[in-house]
């Protein structure tokens, strides 16, 4: 196997996002052995604003992050907007709240707790090959190592290359796979709060606007595929 850090291990995980590094934390708390593998050197996020709700918040709690470790800014309700934003009305049933977070510190918080339980972990470097038997995946890395498990998990996103080397079908390629952009900017009031603007499209469009301290993150998803999702945000913005 070459220069291996271990012989096998029951699971590697490639992508240390927040599915990854929980599925690593899970992996552990199994008694399982664990290798998380992201090719970012430090947790970064095209969209560095997000959201968690009940569900997601009891998780968190589960696997030992807390609102206060992570800097989180709690909401309790939230504005619900029509898409041209001339309609809204304050939500505020008990069950929306939920946390505002900066995903940076988010990622980093869950994958500390990994491997706090004894995961191992590789950042900076990514999966360039990797071969697939019947008991065994294995991993042949950039820096000419190679990492084996039991079990693969690919928590990269809609258009992973580790998926593409295995000839799976990413979410990416999916014919009904909906469409995403995301766009931040800074604000000079400072605010915790969520906004959520629903388009009277048949096919779905959601919008999410999370308001934390100055920075303002907008995040379009949208399985209107008529339209491409930069008009859809352009008629959004206007």
């Amino acid at each position: 196997m070459g220069k291996a850090l271990r012989e096998l291990y029951d699971v590697v995980i490639v992508g240390a996002g927040p599915a990854g590094a929980a599925a690593t934390l899970r992996a552990t708390k199994q008694k399982a052995t664990a290798l998380v593998i992201d090719h970012a050197a430090a947790p970064q996020d095209e969209q560095s604003v997000g959201w968690l709700g009940p569900a997601g918040i009891a998780l968190c709690k589960e696997c030992g992050v807390s609102a206060k470790k992570i800097g989180a800014g709690e909401f309790k309700g939230l504005h619900l907007h029509s898409w041209d934003l001339r309609r809204n009305i304050q939500a505020s049933e008990a069950g929306l709240r939920g946390w505002l977070v900066d995903r940076a510190t988010f990622d980093a918080a869950l994958l500390n707790q990994a491997t706090k339980a004894g995961a191992h972990a590789l950042r900076g470097i990514e999966p360039q090959a990797l071969d697939l038997t019947e008991d065994r995946v294995v991993l042949h890395l950039a820096d000419g190592r190679e990492v084996a498990g039991r079990l693969m998990l690919i928590a990269e996103g809609a258009a992973s290359p580790t998926a593409r080397m295995a000839n799976l079908i990413t979410a990416a390629q999916m014919r009904d796979a909906p469409q995403c952009l995301f766009a931040e900017y800074e604000t000079k009031q400072k605010e915790t709060r969520l906004d959520v603007a629903v388009g009277a499209n048949r096919a779905g469009q959601v919008a999410s606007i999370v308001h934390l301290g100055r920075t303002v993150s907008l995040a379009i998803t949208t399985r209107a595929a008529d339209v491409p999702v930069e008009q859809q945000f352009s008629a959004f913005r206007a």
